[in-house]
């Protein structure tokens, strides 16, 4: 996944969730000030780091309000019809692999 930030300028960042570990947040090691530990405790959260250009580590909790926004992106249009293409593709791809060992 690709993630750009105007503050990050031409720099687009390389989000690599291969690696990424999702469990449930303690509350305790926060990385930032802003965040109090009572309301994110008990909730998912995903640790990884980026990957080229710069490494950094992140962590991504989701909250109640993220629910229904995730559920709408995961519907759209757009995120089904990538979806389709990129199993389509796969599938193509599994079975040109078998029939070359064939």
């Amino acid at each position: 996944m690709k993630v750009w930030s105007k503050g990050l300028g031409r720099i687009a960042l390389t989000f690599n969730f291969n690696n990424a570990i999702i469990t449930i947040e303690k509350g305790s090691d926060l990385p930032a000030r802003n965040i109090n530990a009572e309301v994110i405790k008990n909730r998912p959260v995903i640790c990884g780091k980026t990957v080229d250009p710069v490494v950094w580590e992140f962590k991504i909790w989701l909250e109640d309000s993220d629910v229904i926004p995730l559920i709408k992106i995961a519907l759209s249009k757009s995120v089904i019809k990538f979806i389709f293409k990129y199993f389509i593709k796969r599938t193509l791809f599994m079975f040109s692999s078998l029939k070359r060992r064939l």
